[in-house]
């Protein structure tokens, strides 16, 4: 009986000590999880907004790598594709042009 009560001491005095470690490590895994998504909403939310966008990245050892990855070559396709659909800009020379046009039409 005396040694049944020594084990459930020393196992209670185990978990115990544990506990610090365990909520410790708990916390750090979730924040692998959560920090990326948490950072992927934000630059998302950017987005819509119309700001900049830098490329995302995440910490090192953080899950979800190659979310971020993916969204940077989306971004960055999209910003290419815009590019080519937008009507190039006339230089100077054919813009003063047409304003010598304009003036000798009037």
């Amino acid at each position: 009986m005396a040694n049944k009560l020594a084990v459930a001491a020393t196992m209670l005095f185990s978990m115990i000590l544990l506990l610090p470690l365990f909520v410790f490590k708990s916390f750090q895994l979730s924040n692998r999880f959560v920090g990326p998504v948490n950072r992927l909403r934000r630059v998302l939310r950017e987005l819509a907004d119309g700001k900049p966008f830098s490329p995302l990245k995440f910490r090192k050892g953080d899950y979800w790598q190659e979310m971020a990855e993916e969204l940077n070559r989306a971004v960055e396709a999209l910003r290419k594709q815009r590019s080519a659909e937008e009507p190039a800009a006339p230089d100077h020379d054919e813009s003063s042009r047409l304003e010598d046009l304009e003036a000798v039409a009037r």
